[in-house]
């Protein structure tokens, strides 16, 4: 299992979580619990630092100026991207905008990488247990294969 498939794990369990019997019903809670530790720091991870922020609004504002116009002055769009006028004209300006924020992009980079590699990782979480007999009656077999790594 890896930390990228805490998400879909914490959802399987959330599922069961009002069962009756008591020793499932906690086990599911400490796992949320420990899903959530891990899950907040993934999210903590992908906070854009402001230098990105502010390149890509600098590069957006390029793109709309160099971009062909409609009849109403309107940026043309094709595919979801700027018609560009000035080929060269506007490879220059991103090829300049991308020198003044080549740390910024670098960092991103990097902490793209970072993330990644910590996504793919074996989740280290230690999950509590439980017995087949405290497993919510009448689960399907994908239910059970679902929550799995609970079942002692």
């Amino acid at each position: 299992m890896k930390n990228k498939d805490l998400y879909q794990i914490r959802n399987n369990i959330v599922k069961f979580i009002t069962h009756r019997n008591s020793n499932f019903s906690y086990s599911a809670f400490k796992n949320i619990k420990k899903i959530d530790e891990v899950l907040l720091y993934i999210n903590n991870m992908n906070e854009i630092p402001i230098g990105i922020s502010k390149f890509e609004l600098e590069r957006l504002d390029i793109c709309q100026k160099m971009a062909k116009k409609d009849d109403e002055g309107l940026p043309i769009l094709i595919d979801g991207k700027y018609d560009i006028d000035k080929e060269k004209e506007f490879e220059k300006m991103i090829s300049d905008l991308e020198e003044k924020y080549k740390d910024d992009l670098q960092k991103r980079k990097d902490h793209i990488n970072n993330m990644e590699e910590f996504l793919n990782n074996d989740c280290e979480i230690e999950f509590e247990k439980v017995s087949r007999e405290d497993l919510p009656k009448n689960m399907t077999i994908e239910e059970i294969m679902s929550i799995s790594f609970m079942i002692n």
